[in-house]
């Protein structure tokens, strides 16, 4: 993105938060929950790995360096 557009971009959603400002918060604050969601989507997921590993590891009582490795990665 050139320097241009994104003054253009920025000037448009000012002029959109002068006309509209509650409108405007709405979508600054969804746009800031999809960020957040996003986080705990991921964090999420870490920590069904790390269960998933150590559910394997303790139904078959073994533990693979791998799975070490594994879990530092995730951590």
């Amino acid at each position: 993105m050139t320097h241009e557009k994104f003054v253009g971009l920025v000037d448009r959603f000012e002029r959109f938060a002068q006309r509209s400002p509650s409108s405007y918060r709405l979508r600054l604050g969804l746009l800031a929950g999809l960020g957040y969601a996003y986080i705990f989507l991921l964090l999420g997921i870490a920590v069904a790995g790390l269960a998933a590993i150590a559910s394997y590891s303790l139904r078959f009582h073994r533990f693979h360096p791998g799975e070490l490795k594994l879990i530092f990665f995730l951590k």
